[in-house]
């Protein structure tokens, strides 16, 4: 399911260890099961909440600032003159840190042949401005395509100033921190603003599900028709028995860092688990079948599972494939999708009759592309 097919041995694997998470004590599967959900801890947990997000002006990217950005355009110099440079900036009232994102374009567009000249100038400008020798990291490819890298500049004041540069086309985005004053809680500020870049996020929210309409004076519901809560993002919505928990973060793999999603959730009174899990891939890699071939594979080894079965699904809005695995302690049935932008993975574990239930059957089919 990453790049060059290899993202199917790493979602897969991750994605049915999650289950395994939940289950992997217990010699034999018991419907009261303790299962423990999966948390992420961030940074500083609750420390940042009162930040402000602030949309950027290119690729629909997001930042988040301790307050309300000062806003401006001005214009620079550049090989073709001058042009607009768009910046947000916030600096605290003790002038210990500073925090900037600026966007302008490139005096030509972004290829193999121009990156480093470009680089140079944008890390050679930022050297100019503060004084001091800059250090380049090597660049790495986000999933949207943009090219990410880091630069660090030692300053002649004794500051230090760390940015991310974002290019892509004939753009060019920095998000920077100039430290004034080094302490603790300033550079956890500082690795805050610069980790909170997000580029084009899936974003979703859970609402409840409409209650079936169900006909006759005494009629009752039964517990398969009980409203579930869907998970409604842009490009697609899927029901969950219960509410879902998220799980999103940015995984490094070789030259690229991929944006990976997952949302779960756990039935602890009947020992099932529900994973929704997506991983962008190569709109240009068109086989995707090799990838989840290989997420397969990988998943067998994570979880010491056999395969009991696969099938080709070709009745849904995307082509797909299903999986059944069992290891010594549940059965994974697992269906793949891909919409040409991100591998889609719908999970269900349990017991083999748990998995093929109507509740199981309605989450696997409830996947609804827009």
């Amino acid at each position: 399911m990453l790049h060059n097919l290899q993202a199917g041995k790493w979602l897969g694997a991750f994605v049915l260890a999650s289950c395994t998470f939940f289950f992997g004590n217990a010699q034999e599967p018991s419907s009261k099961q303790e299962i423990v959900p999966i948390v992420i801890p961030s940074l500083e947990p609750g420390s940042y909440d009162d930040w402000i997000s602030i949309e950027l002006p290119l690729w629909k990217g997001k930042a988040v600032f301790p307050d309300t950005p000062f806003y401006s355009v001005k214009e620079i110099y550049t090989e073709k003159g001058l042009v607009p440079e768009q910046y947000f900036k916030w600096e605290d009232r003790n002038q210990t840190l500073l925090l900037e994102v600026s966007s302008y374009k490139l005096p030509e567009k972004l290829t193999d042949k121009t990156e480093k000249k470009l680089l140079d100038g944008v890390a050679q400008r930022f050297a100019i401005i503060h004084g001091g020798y800059p250090e380049l990291s090597s660049g790495i490819t986000l999933s949207t395509g943009i090219r990410s890298f880091d630069l660090d500049i030692r300053t002649l004041k004794k500051q230090q100033f760390r940015a991310k540069i974002f290019m892509q086309g004939e753009q060019v985005m920095i998000v920077s921190v100039l430290i004034m004053q080094s302490t603790p809680e300033v550079r956890l500020e500082a690795a805050h603003f610069l980790k909170s870049v997000d580029f084009n996020p899936l974003p979703g929210e859970i609402q409840k599900e409409m209650a079936p309409d169900k006909k006759g004076l005494f009629a009752k519901p039964s517990k398969e028709d009980a409203p579930w809560e869907v998970l409604e993002v842009e490009q697609f919505s899927l029901a969950f028995p219960k509410y879902p928990v998220g799980q999103h973060k940015l995984v490094e793999d070789k030259d690229q860092a991929v944006r990976y999603y997952q949302w779960h959730m756990a039935d602890a009174d009947n020992g099932i688990s529900y994973i929704l899990a997506l991983t962008p891939v190569k709109t240009w890699d068109k086989d995707w079948r090799k990838a989840v071939d290989s997420g397969v594979q990988a998943t067998m080894e994570a979880t010491s599972s056999y395969l009991l079965q696969e099938k080709e699904l070709d009745f849904f809005f995307h082509p797909g494939k299903e999986v059944l695995l069992k290891s010594k302690q549940q059965v994974f049935r697992v269906r793949y999708f891909c919409d040409g932008r991100y591998l889609y993975q719908l999970v269900i574990s349990g017991l083999e009759t748990d998995v093929y239930s109507p509740s199981a059957n309605r989450f696997m089919d409830g996947l609804v592309w827009r």
